[in-house]
C-alpha cells in the first residue's frame, strides 16, 4: 500500500476586485491516496506552472466559454506535470504532460472530463522550455499571426503589450515572415530590448509617449496587422489607423482582466466596413490538430537564432498569490512561471 501524498492547494477565497492580492487565495492542506483513483483518472505531481493574464479572467462570475473557477475551487493554471499514478489505458505513471493541474502539488483529473486535454511531451522534455518558449503563449502568437494575421512581406504590423510572453513572440513571428514591426510596449528597458535583441524596427513606449498620437502620425492609415493583447484604449488607437483590408488579431484584454467591469469596443465601426477590416478573436486550441508542426516550426527558429525568449522563473507553490499579480503591475521579465517541484 503506497503511503497518502501530501496536498498543497490554493483555492480561490473570494472573487477579486481589481488586481488580485494575496487574500483573495486560501491555502488548503489535504492528502490523496494513490492507489484510490476512481477508472478513467490520472494522478499527476505538478512541476511548473505558467502565470497567465486569462486566469484573471476565469476568476470573474461571469461566464465566458472558458469556465469560470467556483469559490472554493483550486486555482486553476496551465502546467507541466508527471504522472505518478493512472487507471486510465492511455497514460502511464512517469509520463510527462501539458495539464491544467492548477495551483497544487498533486492534482487528480478524469480525463473524459477534461476542458484542456492531456498533451504527452517527447521524453526528456526540459519543463521549462516547454511551457516557456515551446507553450501556450507561444502557440497563441503562432495562430494569431499565421491563421489570423496572415502576413505577408512589407506588411505593418503593430504589436501591443510587445514585451510579454506572447506579444514578444508574435512581433518576431512578424518579423520573420517579412513584416516591418511596431511594438507598444511600457518602459526603457523593455523598448530597448525589443529593438536590440527582438530586432523590432520601431517601438513606442505607452508609458513615456501618446500611442493614439505617435501611430497617427508615423502610421496613419497604414497598419496592415494588429495584433492585440491588451484591449482599448490601445485597441481604438490601432483600428483609427488601420489600412484597407488590415487584419485585427484579438488575442488578449490585458487591461480589462482585472475586472474593472465590461470593455467598451472602438468606435467608428463603420471603418471596418468601408476598409475591409477583419477582426477577430482567437484561441490557440481551435488548432489542436496543428500544434506539433507549430511546434517544430518554433523550434526551428529558435535553433536558427531567429526567436529571442525570457522566462522569468521564480520558484515555491506557497508564493504562487503574491506572483501572480505581477503579470498585472508590469512586475515580470518574460514568460513568468513558478517552479513546484524538481523535474
Amino acid at each position: 500500500m503506497a503511503e497518502l501524498l501530501r496536498n498543497r492547494r490554493w483555492t480561490l477565497k473570494r472573487r477579486p476586485n481589481g488586481i488580485p492580492v494575496p487574500d483573495d487565495f486560501e491555502l488548503v492542506h489535504d492528502t490523496i491516496d494513490p492507489d484510490a483513483l476512481p477508472p478513467g483518472h490520472v494522478l499527476v505531481r505538478n512541476m511548473v506552472t505558467l502565470c497567465a493574464p486569462d486566469q484573471r479572467n476565469w476568476m470573474n462570475e461571469k461566464v465566458n466559454f472558458h469556465p469560470p473557477m467556483a469559490l472554493g475551487d483550486t486555482v486553476s493554471s496551465p502546467n507541466v506535470s508527471r504522472i505518478v499514478a493512472s487507471t486510465h489505458p492511455d497514460y502511464t505513471p512517469g509520463m510527462v504532460s501539458f495539464t491544467m493541474g492548477g495551483w497544487c502539488d498533486y492534482a487528480l483529473l478524469d480525463v473524459a472530463k477534461l476542458y484542456v486535454p492531456l498533451v504527452p511531451y517527447p521524453e526528456g522534455t526540459d519543463p521549462i522550455k516547454a511551457i516557456g518558449v515551446l507553450g501556450m503563449n507561444q502557440l497563441a502568437a503562432y495562430f494569431g499571426m499565421v491563421k489570423v494575421g496572415e502576413p505577408k512581406p512589407g506588411d505593418l504590423l503593430v504589436v501591443s503589450g510587445a514585451a510579454g510572453s506572447t506579444g514578444s513572440a508574435a512581433a518576431q513571428i512578424g518579423k520573420i515572415k517579412g513584416c516591418t514591426v511596431v511594438g507598444i510596449a511600457g518602459g526603457a528597458e523593455k523598448c530597448a530590448w525589443l529593438r536590440e535583441e527582438c530586432g523590432l524596427d520601431d517601438v513606442i513606449d505607452y508609458k513615456a509617449e501618446d500611442v493614439a498620437a505617435v501611430l497617427a502620425e508615423r502610421y496613419h492609415n497604414r497598419i496592415d496587422i494588429y495584433f492585440d493583447n491588451v484591449g482599448m484604449p490601445l485597441l481604438q488607437a490601432a483600428f483609427d489607423n488601420m489600412a484597407p483590408n488590415g487584419r485585427i488579431a484579438l488575442c488578449g484584454m490585458l487591461a480589462n482582466y482585472p475586472g474593472y467591469g465590461d470593455m467598451p469596443g472602438p468606435s467608428n465601426f463603420m471603418r471596418i466596413v468601408h476598409g475591409a477590416i477583419k477582426m477577430q478573436g482567437f484561441i490557440a486550441v481551435r488548432w489542436r490538430d496543428e500544434i506539433p508542426a507549430a511546434l517544430a516550426e518554433i523550434k526551428g527558429w529558435i535553433d536558427a537564432g531567429l526567436f529571442k525568449h525570457r522566462e522569468d522563473v521564480r520558484d515555491g507553490l506557497e508564493n504562487l498569490p503574491a506572483i501572480f499579480p505581477e503579470l498585472f503591475t508590469g512586475g515580470n521579465r518574460g514568460t513568468l512561471l513558478v517552479r513546484l517541484a524538481d523535474s
